[in-house]
């Protein structure tokens, strides 16, 4: 069911139903169950979409505690070809780990 692009469903029993999809108006989400993982409703869970501006804030918090701002990271053609805002990186320059989280907090 989750290879689906529209909204898939699976309630648990006494489960409210969905609002109707016209109050739902992302282009994606998806909701599970916390404790067991088990997804319960979703709408094209699997579709490519731009990084949001909150993901790029909580993938800060997570890192940049664990990370030494001034060691260095060489950029690959992968990596300087990823869907999404440019910040200009150029294949083989190396770049610290401050100036790649600058660059993608600054981007959004």
């Amino acid at each position: 069911m989750l290879a689906a692009t529209g909204i898939v469903e699976r309630p648990l029993a006494g489960a409210p139903a969905l609002p109707p999809p016209a109050d739902l108006p992302a282009s994606s989400w998806l909701v599970a169950n916390l404790t067991t993982g088990q997804v319960l409703a979703a709408k094209d869970p699997h579709g490519k979409f731009l990084p949001a501006s909150t993901l790029k804030t909580l993938t800060a918090l997570t890192l940049l505690p664990k990370l030494n701002p001034h060691s260095k990271f060489q950029v690959t053609d992968t990596d300087a070809n990823v869907d999404g805002t440019r910040a200009g990186l150029v294949a083989g320059m190396s770049y610290s780990i401050k100036t790649l989280f600058t660059c993608m907090l600054e981007m959004s």
